[in-house]
């Protein structure tokens, strides 16, 4: 069954990613296509139009970049099994989260951000099993949240523990929402009880700022913290 969702997970972040890879591909392929028509546009023995060409140009470089990093990110998820159980800094794995739900959000107006610190925050976790509990959250939040508003993610250490602290705003005001009962909420609970991990919306004390800290959702707790 671990298995089963473990390949439907990244069968569903591919096909994600390879939508936004042909949008990168069709966007190169328009901006080439214009560079060749002002190239071809313009007198024998005359340069082409500057402006045009450098913002041609700019768009292909820019959507390289773009591609390429997806591409990294992909990379970096498809070799998640290499080291399944290995001391992992969460900073990473919130960034990434962040990076592969940011589709999910855009397509109901809202948006994914990642307070990463500067501080890592190391535990023993299985890399795949945390990104697909960190997408089940964000998915779920992404569920309940209403368009416009900001869900932000947080790796904390407190005590011998660690964990992502989920909070939301729109417009500077807190959001808050329960995700159990959520479309989501079930493959989320097998993502955390695959984890070893556990979503907590109760416990005020969850090293987030404590009980007046401003959208707090929740969090997703882990065990053991490695301190480097």
């Amino acid at each position: 069954m671990a298995e089963n969702r473990e390949a439907e997970f990244i069968a569903r972040i591919t096909a994600s990613a390879t939508h936004e890879l042909r949008n990168v591909l069709a966007i190169v392929e328009e901006s080439a296509g214009l560079l060749d028509d002002l190239i071809h546009a313009s007198a024998p023995g005359a340069a082409p139009d500057r402006e045009r060409l450098l913002r041609a140009t700019k768009r292909i470089t820019t959507q390289v970049a773009r591609g390429t990093e997806l591409l990294t990110r992909l990379s970096g998820l498809a070799h998640c099994r290499d080291r399944p159980q290995a001391s992992g800094d969460l900073r990473y794995a919130v960034d990434q989260a962040v990076y592969f739900s940011g589709p999910i959000a855009r397509r109901r107006r809202q948006s994914v951000a990642a307070d990463t610190g500067e501080e890592p925050v190391c535990a023993d976790v299985d890399p795949l099993r945390l990104q697909m509990a960190l997408l089940g959250v964000t998915e779920c939040c992404v569920e309940r949240l209403p368009e416009e508003a900001t869900l932000r993610l947080r790796p904390y250490r407190l005590g011998a523990g660690a964990g992502v602290a989920v909070s939301a705003e729109k417009e500077g005001a807190a959001l808050a929402t329960s995700l159990r009962g959520a479309a989501g909420w079930e493959r989320l609970s097998e993502a955390l009880e695959a984890l070893g991990a556990a979503w907590d919306e109760d416990d005020p004390g969850s090293g987030t700022g404590g009980a007046d800290e401003a959208g707090r959702i929740g969090c997703l707790r882990l065990g053991e913290v490695h301190h480097r």
